[in-house]
This record gives C-alpha cells, structure tokens and sequence, in this order.
C-alpha cells in the first residue's frame, strides 16, 4: 500500500510538472507541427465580401472558429500575386481585415496551437499576435519585425495543451505603433489541437493509480 501510494504521488508530480504551460512563439509552419487548417479559399473567389462576424469551421476536427474585428467594413478574400502584390510560398488564398485590423479569431474550444504566414502593406512592419486563455486573461504577446520587401512572415503560438481560446493578428508601424494603413494579410491558418502525447500519457497513468488507490481503499 504505501509503495503504490509513493508511487502515485510520483505519478501526480510528473502531471503537475507535464501540465505546466509552455506558451512559445512559432516562425514556421512546419514548427508548428499542425493537425488541422482553415482554408480561406471556401469563403469564395477573389475579392468576396465576407460579412463580419463570421463563422467558420476548421477542416480536420471541426473547431468552430470566428472572425471578428473592429469598424464597420467588411472582410474581404484576396489571391496572393493579384489582390495582394506579394507571392505566398505555401497557400495563396488570403484573409484580408480590409484596412481595418486587427483579425480577432475565438475558437468554440481551446486549441493547442494557432498561426498563419502573414504580410503588413508598409515597407517596414510589426506583426503582432496576442494569445487569450478561457479565463480571457491574456497569456502571451508576440511580435516580429520584417520588410515588405521580403516573403511573408509565420506568426505563431503553440503549448503542449489546448489552452488557447482566442487570438489576435495585427500589424503596426514598428516606429509609431500605428495600425498599417492598407492593413494586412493573412494564408492559411494552421492549427495544432490534440494535446501532445506527453500529457495524455501522464494523466491516464495519474487517472488509472487514482482509481488502484480507491480498490485498495475498499
């Protein structure tokens, strides 16, 4: 009895330590290591007006997503190389805020991870992305710098656990801080959403030495 109840207290440690968040900043898509999209491109064609607030919903596991922003224009669907000057090197179907940004994006559940290739329209841009538990409390702000001269940038977040309830893509003048003014872009969202196996892992073991320690009890 007191080994298993060692044992399990061992097991309880590890989960505490395996469920302590480790929110970090991705700059690529395969650093992402994804399980599920959203494609942009079943909004319609180029240059479709996309009502805000709208719903959509992921391709893999059906997380509902929606898309909200500030000001009373709509989203607008732009293709990479023609609405949108720059060439994308992965998906070339563009979310567009139209000039007024930010892109605000709520999952109906919590997923582990969220980020997309992304472009501002001033020479020199910030691209800011700011990271919401269920709690609404804020657990992280990332940015990174780059000139619209040079292929789009990956913006992304990832943790070992779906904690990550709502997200928001901006650009700004890196100088002033100032929205861009034609605003930005964004390709194809990826998304992470199972938890890691790590974790799964521990909290069956933790689950299953709870259960022995109940028998034993008895």
């Amino acid at each position: 009895m007191r080994r298993l109840t060692v044992l399990m207290y061992a097991v309880l440690l590890l989960a505490i330590v395996a469920n302590a968040h480790a929110l970090e900043f991705v700059s690529s898509r395969p650093g992402m290591n994804g399980d599920d999209y959203v494609d942009w491109g079943v909004l319609g064609p180029e240059n479709t007006l996309i009502p805000k607030p709208f719903i959509i919903n992921s391709a893999v596991y059906g997380v509902q997503l929606t898309l909200d922003k500030p000001g009373g224009v709509n989203f607008l669907r732009l293709n990479s190389g023609s609405g949108w000057p720059t060439p994308f090197p992965t998906d070339g179907d563009l979310l567009y805020p139209n000039r007024q940004g930010p892109i605000e994006i709520t999952f109906n559940t919590p997923v582990r991870g969220v980020g997309a290739d992304a472009q501002g329209s001033l020479l020199s841009y910030k691209m800011l992305l700011d990271v919401y538990g269920a709690d609404g409390s804020l657990l992280g702000s990332f940015d990174v710098t780059e000139s619209a001269f040079r292929p789009p940038v990956f913006v992304g977040v990832r943790d070992k656990d779906p904690i990550i309830k709502k997200v928001i893509f901006q650009a700004v003048d890196p100088a002033t801080g100032v929205p861009a003014v034609n605003g930005f872009v964004v390709n194809r969202l990826e998304l992470a959403v199972v938890p890691e196996p790590s974790t799964l892992t521990v909290v069956g073991m933790s689950t299953l030495l709870l259960g022995l320690a109940k028998r034993r009890r008895r």
